[in-house]
């Protein structure tokens, strides 16, 4: 039962840390446009960046992109994000 709980326990901290992560980006993304972004709009595949958004609110954020991808670079635990769609 040892090595079952101990397996659950690892998978427990990456959940933590992905949505440390989430919050991090959201965080970052209303620093640079006043948009609210929930962490179940984000989504990280590889190394890119996907928002579930109308089109207003993605064009704001890929408007201020360059910004927004520095502050990440910054302040994530364990990630890189190169690019944002």
């Amino acid at each position: 039962m040892k090595q079952i709980s101990g397996l659950l326990e690892r998978f427990k901290k990456l959940i933590d840390l992905d949505k440390e992560n989430k919050k991090t980006i959201s965080d970052a993304i209303k620093r640079h446009t006043n948009e609210e972004i929930k962490t179940k709009d984000i989504l990280i595949n590889q190394k890119t960046l996907h928002i579930k958004q109308n089109p207003y609110v993605k064009r704001e954020i890929l408007s201020k992109k360059t910004k927004i991808l520095a502050d990440l670079k910054n302040s994530l635990i364990n990630l890189v994000i190169e690019d944002i769609k």
